[in-house]
């Protein structure tokens, strides 16, 4: 697989021991180390905390954003509002001081530790901002209270490619005769048609489920939960910038928002349920196929 590696959010419980500084947070005795795709983190103002009723790492905002390949232009903050906002690759989230919510692409989502000011640093849940913005969190606790965010490349990041071994050579994919039953890789979609999704897609929830979809000229769809490895046939329409799908893997109703990011289209689909907006951008076919 060389695209399309599954992030899963997970709840990371974040506990430690030590002298505690501050009441009702906790910084363990060595300070917390956050490294990003291998690198240290560069923290500027307040260093990295543990918030002992939370459980969770607390962090300036800005550092997190810039340290996650938020552009500086991207971060905006309101003095007012002691509002945060930062926005990557089409994902938008936003927090505000001592607030137990935060929106991503404007939908609330519940935060369990909500940020603070500490000296002149707003601070925010390392996890939950990392996690919504494509990448994924792993805790190491006492003695070395560090932080692996991994970022790879983006909403699908690459897998490094394990070498085969000499006495296992791979055999070439053999084509599947018609009417055998079995699941193969969906023809590429050659037909003419107007419609602004048709085409090869890869697809993001908020909670970070991941889906490859190709949207055919027809109305059907062939779709694939990356996630939970099922994939499925289905239907959509489109009615003004409402977009409807159905399918054993997805189904609802979706408004299409256009947007674009340093050059590249993305769709935002909001649904009523939070939990279930999804960031869309378009791959090719040879992407889509790899992961069928």
């Amino acid at each position: 697989m060389k695209r399309f590696l599954s992030i899963c959010t997970a709840s990371f419980v974040f506990m430690a021991g030590g002298a505690f500084a501050t009441p009702g947070y906790a910084q363990s005795k060595d300070n917390v180390t956050v490294i990003v795709d291998e690198l240290p983190m560069n923290v500027v103002g307040h260093p990295a905390v543990l918030d002992e009723k939370a459980s969770r790492v607390m962090i300036p905002f800005k550092s997190l954003f810039l340290a996650i390949g938020v552009a500086e232009k991207d971060i905006k903050w309101n003095a007012a509002t002691s509002t945060a906002k930062g926005t990557r690759e089409g994902i938008e989230v936003e927090l505000t001081k001592n607030s137990n919510k935060a929106k991503v692409n404007g939908k609330s989502v519940d935060l369990d530790a909500p940020p603070v000011i500490m000296g002149t640093s707003m601070m925010v849940p390392l996890s939950f901002v990392a996690n919504q913005m494509g990448g994924g969190t792993k805790w190491e606790g006492n003695p070395s209270y560090k932080v692996d965010i991994s970022m790879g490349s983006g909403l699908f990041p690459s897998e490094p490619v394990k070498p085969v071994e000499p006495t296992k050579p791979v055999e070439p994919v053999k084509p599947v005769e018609p009417g055998t039953g079995t699941i193969t890789v969906p023809l590429k979609d050659t037909a003419a048609s107007n419609s602004q999704i048709h085409g090869t897609w890869a697809m993001q929830s908020v909670s970070n489920v991941k889906y490859a979809v190709q949207f055919k000229a027809d109305k059907t769809m062939d779709i694939k939960n990356i996630s939970s490895n099922k994939v499925a046939k289905g239907t959509y329409t489109i009615s003004g910038d409402n977009l409807t799908v159905k399918s054993d893997v997805l189904s609802g109703t979706y408004k299409l928002e256009k947007t674009t990011y340093s050059g590249t289209v993305y769709y935002i689909l909001n649904n009523t349920d939070s939990t279930k907006t999804l960031a869309v951008t378009a791959v090719s076919y040879d992407e889509f196929a790899s992961v069928y």
